[in-house]
């Protein structure tokens, strides 16, 4: 994972210095919303840069001593970090790759609260067993170096990001992915690149390397892996939105290419109960 200069810098020069001991990014700002979180913590303190997708990022800078509790939850392919802060809970969401580094956080916490000698808990939450479909996301766990961005590899990483943006990663999204991008090598290095710059990132190098056509091509394949298990989240629509903001893609062109995946999609015109 990069963190950006800006955000390590202002980390290292309110402690003196010194380099943050854990860097997460989350897939979701700190209400659990649709944004990122970059959370840089040491033994004692953490700072959250945090920001709705396509908004400024706000810094939120915590003592150990502010937060109550701290609790990862397991929703296979997410784990959710909850801190209570006063009255308030902050919430964002992790791939199932970053649980070492949640492990991390929570054991500096628990050790500065004087909670070391307990097991740290990670609440398993109630899930379906995952398919083999499912392990696609985990290919991170090799160690990918993001390599350098091609239009091929930024239209792979733009389909994991989609992939991750609810907190249901269905098997058809994957296996669309799959047959979207039939490139294995491809597959894993837009991954990589994903992993490492994260989704507002990757979409502004995306609106300054694509060719409009090939904008077009990555919004149709976003919408259809969005539509591909019957349903259009919230979460779906409002990235979609940003990809349209960020590549410059009008309100009449995103309808003409949704208007005709439906039509495709729309299989239920054939009954299911007609003869043969």
């Amino acid at each position: 994972m990069i963190v950006p200069k800006e955000l390590l810098h202002h980390f290292t020069s309110t402690r003196n210095g010194n380099s943050p001991a854990v860097k997460l990014r989350a897939l979701s700002d700190i209400n659990n919303r649709l944004g990122e979180t970059y959370l840089l913590g040491d033994e004692q303190v953490m700072i959250l840069f945090f920001g709705k997708l396509g908004k400024e990022r706000e810094t939120l800078e915590l003592s150990f001593q502010d937060v109550t509790d701290a609790v990862a939850s397991e929703r296979k392919p997410f784990v959710f970090l909850e801190m209570h802060v006063g009255d308030e809970s902050l919430k964002m969401k992790f791939p199932m790759f970053d649980l070492h580094k949640i492990h991390q956080f929570i054991e500096h916490y628990r050790r500065y609260r004087g909670l070391a000698e307990e097991q740290a808990v990670v609440e398993p939450i109630e899930a379906a067993e995952p398919s083999d479909l499912m392990k696609i996301p985990m290919i991170g766990e090799l160690s990918i170096i993001a390599p350098r961005l091609t239009p091929r590899i930024g239209f792979a990483a733009a389909l994991h990001a989609m992939a991750y943006v609810d907190d249901d990663l269905a098997d058809e999204e994957l296996k669309n992915l799959e047959l979207i991008v039939r490139d294995k090598h491809i597959l894993d290095a837009g991954l990589g690149y994903w992993r490492n710059k994260g989704t507002s990132e990757l979409m502004k190098e995306l609106a300054a390397k694509l060719e409009q056509p090939q904008k077009r091509c990555l919004l149709a394949n976003l919408l259809e892996l969005a539509m591909v298990d019957g349903t259009l989240l919230a979460e779906e629509q409002e990235f979609l939105e940003h990809v349209c903001n960020m590549f410059e893609i009008g309100s009449d062109d995103f309808m003409a290419i949704f208007d005709i995946l439906y039509l495709k999609n729309n299989t239920t015109i054939f009954p299911t109960n007609c003869a043969l």
